[in-house]
C-alpha cells in the first residue's frame, strides 16, 4: 500500500472524491428500483436476516459472499435499500481506485479523469455504481486483488505479497464467478512484473530463472486463491458449487443455444461502437514504445481480447455485461490520454515558455476527454435521476398497509415487498428466466406451491400471473380482492383476514352530507 501514498495519490484521491460526490447526488434511497436485478439481490439478504430455514429452502445459483455482507449490514442498520446501494457505492471506488493504481506511476492527474470520466460514460456503470446488484462489487474485488500484485517482483523477500491477491481473488469469486473476467489481466500482469525494469537491460541469459520465478509467484496465487474457494464451499456454502452454481449457468445456456439465442446474443458492435476511444488508441499506438505504458497497457489489452473472446460464445447476454468491456476500454483510453499527453510535450522552448506551453497541451486534452465522455456520462446518470420514486408509487403504498401483519407473501414485484418489509415464499422468491429455461420451475409448480402455503398477501400482475388459468381457481377459493389498479392487484388470503364488510349506503350518504333515510 505504499505506493498509494507517493506519486500521484493526491490525484487518485481527487478523482475518486469527484466520482463519489458525483454518484452521492444520486436518489440512492428515493429511486423505487436501480437495475432490474436489484430486487433479487436485496430479497436475499433481507431473507437471510431471517431463520435458518428460510436460506435453506431458497432457490440462488450465485455464491453468497455478498449476501452474506449485505445481510450483515441490514442486521446493524435495518434493512433498507440505502445500505445496499451505499455498499454498491463502495465498490465501485474501489474499483475506480484499483484502475487507478494499476495506471504507470507517472501518470498525471489526467489520464485519471480520463479513466473515470470513460468508465461513468460507458452504459449502466452508473446504475451498478449505485445498484445493490452483484456485478460491480465482484469486479472490483477482482480488480484489486488485481492491483495489489507487486509491480516489480524479482525481489525474493516479497513472495508473500501474491498470498493477499490470491486470497482477495477467491473471495471475489464468492461473489460472482464473473470476477473471473479478471484473470487474463490478472496473468499478464503477473508476467510483465517480472520483465526488465525500466534502463534495464533484458536478461536472456536467465530466461529459464524468470520463467521459474513466474511459475513460482502464479502458484502462490493459484494456492491461495484455490484455498480461498475451498474453504468458502466447504465450511460457508457446504457444498460443490459445481451442482448448483455452475450447473444452472450451463444448463441455461445450452437452452439458447438451442433456441438460437438471438434475444440474448452478445451485441457484436460492443466495441467497435466506442469510436470516440479512437484518438486516445491511436495515441497509445504511437507511443507504444514507452516502457511504462507497455507494461501498464499488455495486460489491459489481453483482458479486453479475453472478454471479447468469451462473449462472443457465452449465453445469455445480460446488459449489465457491459461493465465488463467498460472496465478495460477506460483504463486504455486513460493509457491513450498519457501517451497524448507524453506525445505533445513542448520541446525546444525556452524554460519561461515551457509552463505556458504543457498547460495549453493539458488544457486541449482536458477538453477532449470532457468533450468525448460527458454526453455519455450525463446520459448514463440520467437515467438513474430519471428513476421512479418509491414515494410516488401507489401500489407500494397500498401494499405495506395491507402488509402490517402479515407474515408471508408471493409476488414478482420483489423491491414492493422489500420495501413493505414482507418475506416472499423462500421457495419462490427467487424467479429468473433461467429457472423457466432449464425446466427447474413452471407456473403450476409456482401455484401448487402458493396453494401449500396459502400466504397472506399475492401481489399479482394483469400481465403476468392474472393471465395464467392455473391462478383462477386458488385466487377465486382461497383470496380476497383487496385493491386492483388495473396492472395489478392485491389478494389477502381468507385465512389471515375475513374480507372486508361492503359499504353501507346509510354511511355514504352520511359522508357525503347527503340526507339520510330518516330525514326523507
Amino acid at each position: 500500500m505504499r505506493r498509494a501514498l507517493t506519486g500521484n495519490g493526491p490525484a487518485s484521491g481527487a478523482v475518486i472524491a469527484l466520482w463519489l460526490v458525483v454518484l452521492l447526488i444520486m436518489p440512492l434511497r428515493d429511486a423505487f428500483e436501480i437495475g432490474r436485478d436489484e430486487g433479487f439481490e436485496v430479497v436475499k439478504s433481507f431473507q437471510f436476516s431471517g431463520p435458518p430455514e428460510w436460506r435453506a429452502q431458497m432457490w440462488n445459483d450465485q455464491p453468497v459472499g455478498y449476501t452474506w455482507l449485505v445481510t450483515g449490514l441490514f442486521r446493524l442498520f435495518g434493512p433498507d435499500v440505502l445500505v445496499a446501494r451505499l455498499a454498491g457505492l463502495a465498490f465501485s471506488c474501489l474499483l475506480l481506485y484499483s484502475l487507478l493504481r494499476l495506471l504507470p506511476e507517472e501518470s498525471g492527474w489526467l489520464p485519471r479523469l480520463a479513466v473515470a470520466g470513460a468508465l461513468l460514460s460507458y452504459p449502466h456503470t452508473a446504475e451498478l455504481s449505485c445498484s445493490g446488484m452483484l456485478e460491480m462489487p465482484a469486479l472490483a474485488l477482482g480488480m484489486f486483488a488485481i492491483a495489489l500484485l507487486p509491480a516489480e517482483a524479482r525481489d525474493q523477500t516479497r513472495w508473500v505479497a501474491f498470498v493477499l491477491p490470491g486470497l482477495l481473488f477467491g473471495l471475489a469469486c464468492v461473489i460472482k464467478f464473473t470476477a473471473m473476467f479478471a484473470a487474463p489481466w490478472g496473468l499478464a500482469r503477473l508476467w510483465m512484473s517480472f520483465s526488465p525494469a525500466m534502463g534495464e537491460p533484458p536478461a536472456a541469459a536467465n530466461a529459464k530463472a524468470v520463467l521459474l520465478q513466474r511459475l513460482r509467484a502464479a502458484g502462490f496465487v493459484a494456492a491461495a486463491f484455490g484455498v480461498t474457494l475451498w474453504l468458502w464451499f466447504t465450511l460457508v456454502e457446504g457444498e460443490s458449487p459445481v451442482d448448483r452454481l455452475l450447473a444452472s449457468h450451463a444448463k441455461s445456456a445450452i437452452y439458447l443455444g438451442r433456441q438460437g439465442g438471438s434475444a440474448h446474443a452478445f451485441p457484436e458492435d460492443e466495441v467497435v461502437s466506442n469510436l470516440w476511444l479512437l484518438p486516445f488508441v491511436l495515441a497509445l499506438i504511437i507511443g507504444w514504445r514507452d516502457p511504462a505504458l507497455r507494461r501498464a497497457g499488455w495486460p489491459a489489452v489481453i483482458g479486453l481480447v479475453a472478454t471479447y473472446l468469451v462473449h462472443l460464445v457465452h449465453r445469455p447476454w445480460w446488459y449489465f455485461y457491459h461493465l465488463h468491456f467498460a472496465i478495460p476500454l477506460a483504463f486504455i483510453g486513460g493509457l491513450g490520454v498519457q501517451a497524448a499527453e507524453k506525445l505533445l510535450q513542448p520541446r525546444g522552448f525556452s524554460a519561461d515558455w515551457l509552463p505556458w506551453r504543457r498547460g495549453s497541451v493539458q488544457l486541449l486534452l482536458l477538453a477532449a476527454v470532457l468533450i468525448l465522455t460527458a454526453p455519455g456520462a450525463r446520459r448514463e446518470l440520467d437515467q438513474v435521476l430519471q428513476s421512479s420514486r418509491a414515494k410516488d408509487d401507489p401500489l407500494l403504498v397500498e401494499f405495506k398497509q395491507r402488509a402490517k401483519d402479515a407474515r408471508w407473501c408471493f409476488t414478482r414485484l420483489r423491491m414492493t415487498a422489500f420495501r413493505a418489509k414482507v418475506p416472499i415464499i423462500p421457495e419462490l422468491a427467487i424467479l429468473p428466466y433461467k429457472r423457466f429455461w432449464t425446466g427447474a420451475i413452471n407456473e403450476k409448480t409456482i401455484v401448487q406451491t402458493v396453494a401449500k402455503r396459502l400466504p397472506d398477501l399475492l401481489l399479482l400482475t394483469v400481465a403476468g400471473e392474472l393471465s395464467e388459468p392455473e391462478w383462477k381457481t386458488l385466487v377465486h377459493e382461497q383470496y380476497w380482492l383487496a385493491y386492483d389498479n388495473g396492472d395489478a392487484a392485491i389478494y389477502v388470503c381468507k385465512k389471515f383476514k375475513s374480507p372486508e364488510p361492503p359499504v353501507r349506503i346509510q354511511s355514504l350518504r352520511e359522508e357525503l352530507g347527503l340526507p339520510t333515510a330518516g330525514e326523507q
